[in-house]
């Protein structure tokens, strides 16, 4: 779907949260059900206390949910994102502390946790060069030589 997400959207150093990245799939119906993955890695805000502080932990919290959801924000001004449904049995709904919108001109999520910020997360996108051994054949030398290309991840 155009103007969908689509790859790792990512971000540092967000109040305790030393990482977040959210990956998406090709999104065919923005309003359905969409499946994502989460990489957490600092702290993960505590849902069974009602202040829902930010509790340090070690390593990367890798997670799938297949619940998430864009609703449209009026005169197409985006999408927000609801990471899952509310639970109404639930003390905490992440929902209420986190407001998180997609950007789709800007192709990018603005996060406001807890009403600070906006932080922004960003294609995670990169790029290297690395070099290869080819066979070379010029008029003036044949033989093997290094050459250079990119690659993106």
């Amino acid at each position: 779907m155009a103007n969908a997400p689509l790859g790792t959207y990512s971000a540092a150093n967000i109040q305790g949260v030393t990482y977040i990245g959210i990956t998406f799939g090709q999104i065919k119906n923005i309003n359905a059900p969409v499946q994502y993955t989460q990489v957490l890695s600092g702290c993960m805000f505590d849902q069974s206390k009602p202040s829902a502080p930010c509790v340090p932990f070690g390593g990367n919290k890798v997670e799938t949910f297949s619940n998430g959801a864009f609703k449209a924000i009026w005169h197409n001004q985006g999408s927000v994102f609801i990471p899952k449904p509310p639970d109404p049995n639930a003390r905490f709904d992440i929902n209420r502390l986190l407001d998180i919108k997609w950007c789709p001109d800007q192709k990018h999520f603005e996060v406001t946790v807890d009403d600070v910020g906006p932080y922004i997360l960003a294609p995670l996108s990169a790029w290297y060069t690395v070099w290869r051994t080819v066979w070379c054949s010029f008029p003036w030398y044949q033989g093997w030589c290094n050459k250079p290309f990119q690659v993106y991840g």
